[in-house]
């Protein structure tokens, strides 16, 4: 494990919705891929970001740093 000590995955985006849904998106602090993580009261759910060439949309490691 290459960030010993750290978090492995950092918010990058976090957005509450009315009626306790909610939604974020995580970064891999190791790959770098983004994953949607959305949920609510009765449960949650985690996917990739896929872009338009099909291949995991990735954060560059500007967005790893904050």
């Amino acid at each position: 494990m290459a960030n010993k000590g750290k978090p492995r995955f950092k918010t990058i985006y976090n957005y509450n919705s009315f009626g306790g849904a909610w939604q974020r998106i995580l970064a891999d602090a190791e790959t770098g891929v983004q994953y949607l993580l959305a949920g609510d009261n009765l449960g949650a759910g985690i996917t990739p970001l896929i872009g338009p060439d099909g291949k995991p949309l990735l954060c560059g490691p500007e967005d790893l740093e904050q």
